[in-house]
């Protein structure tokens, strides 16, 4: 072969060569760089699976013990549970990048009662959980604290104090509340409380839309309202959640 023709096969793998190279780097760069197209390309993980499934049993006697720590010392009438149980897609693109392929989330939320003083009553709550080692801000579960604001001292100062003729209700709390790989969050209302929704909203695990699992078990919120505030005038609602698995 002579050089002539080595030239022209070396300039067609050429031109051949660059629109596959382009579309490549387009498509890298759509998915977030190297690390987001590795992510995008991992399977996503079977729910029933012994190994997953023996690692959401383990996380939520987990959960439990969180719960039964959180509320050891506190002088309140536990009501129900609701569990939601979810899987879903992270999102990697040149645009965000969550750092993970697909995340599996456990949140147990569970609803008290009580009476008294509300504002003394939630300073001591966050107190309580503060000495047991949680910390005002949540992680999304891996750990690390994100957000944060105000602690509640701050909250029944600027809102609770400035608003004396409202239901509790209307009164903003903190963010959340992160130990470890949990975070932590709460709602509350009472007995004159009209809109529930905030209560229903605690009930979800993530606000995040690519589910392919989603089992929950959720608690009428106005029925079991009703039947709490026979007996109590303040709900308090209190969400933790952690992952058994990411990817």
């Amino acid at each position: 072969m002579g050089k002539a023709a080595k030239r022209v096969i070396v300039l067609g793998a050429v031109v051949v060569a660059l629109p596959l190279l382009a579309v490549m780097f387009f498509y890298v760069l759509l998915n977030g760089g190297i690390h987001g197209t590795i992510l995008r390309i991992k399977p996503r993980p079977n729910p029933e699976n012994p190994g997953i499934k023996r690692d959401r049993a383990t996380l939520e006697a987990d959960l439990d013990g969180a719960f039964q720590r959180v509320v050891a010392n506190m002088d309140i009438a536990y009501y129900a549970e609701s569990k939601h149980d979810v899987c879903y897609d992270g999102e990697n693109n040149f645009m965000r990048s969550e750092g993970y392929a697909h995340r599996c989330t456990l949140q147990v939320t569970r609803f008290y009662g009580f009476d008294g003083d509300f504002r003394e009553r939630m300073i001591n709550f966050e107190k309580g959980i503060i000495s047991a080692g949680w910390h005002l801000g949540l992680g999304n579960g891996d750990g690390r604290i994100r957000s944060t604001g105000d602690g509640m001292e701050g909250y029944m100062l600027n809102y609770y104090d400035a608003r004396p003729n409202v239901t509790v209700d209307q009164i903003a709390g903190p963010l959340g509340y992160s130990k470890g790989p949990f975070d932590l969050r709460i709602n509350w209302a009472e007995r004159n409380t009209t809109q529930r929704l905030s209560l229903e909203l605690l009930q979800n695990a993530t606000g995040n839309l690519n589910r392919f699992y989603d089992e929950r078990n959720f608690q009428n919120i106005n029925d079991l309202f009703r039947r709490m505030t026979r007996d109590h005038r303040y709900v308090l609602a209190i969400a933790i959640k952690g992952n058994y698995f990411e990817n």
